[in-house]
This record gives structure tokens, sequence and C-alpha cells, in this order.
């Protein structure tokens, strides 16, 4: 049996909420383990904002490297600098570096 299109979108939509808050619980406690498991937390983070259809915060975005998933424990395994007028996330594990445009308020 069909739910009506009604209840299936309140349906998917609990889902996404849900989804949305282990993701931010995640990242909670990627803060306090070790790196493989930061690692590991961020693999089940990107999985589930892929599944769920859920776009990251930009802050959150900025908390893990977005080609190794290493979750930044900053100037222990990453570094941020401003260069021209970006910010420039480097990742020691993989050593690439994600430019993000910055703009003064």
């Amino acid at each position: 049996m069909q739910l009506p299109l009604k209840r299936e979108k309140d349906v998917k939509r609990r889902w996404r909420e849900e989804a949305k808050d282990k993701i931010l619980a995640l990242f909670k406690t990627a803060e306090t383990k070790t790196e493989h498991q930061a690692r590991e937390l961020m693999r089940k983070v990107r999985h589930l904002a892929l599944r769920h259809r859920i776009r990251l915060e930009p802050v959150l975005k900025r908390r893990f490297c977005k080609y190794c998933l290493t979750f930044f424990h900053l100037s222990k395994n990453s570094r941020v600098r401003l260069i021209k007028k970006r910010l420039v996330y480097t990742c020691f594990y993989c050593k690439r570096q994600m430019r993000i445009p910055y703009k003064r308020k």
C-alpha cells in the first residue's frame, strides 16, 4: 500500500531533519576522536549528506578536507592562510588546498 503524497513528503522531511541532527552530532564527536576515527566519521557525514540531499553549511564544509575527508584540527593537521583575498586551507595529510573567496565586511 502506497502512502498518500502529503504523508510521504512528511516522512522524507522527517528523515532529512533526523539526518541533519545526526550530522551535527558526528561533527561534535569528531572533535575528540583520533585522526583515523574522525576520518571515518567524516565519511559517514558525507554519505548522509549525499543520500538525503542535505547541503552542508559553509562553516561545516570548512571543518574537513573535501579530498581525503580528514577532519581539521587547526595547526595540528591543517593550516589556514589569507592569500590574495582568499582563505586557503591546506591539508597536511593529502597536501591539497581548498581556496575559498574572502570578502571583508
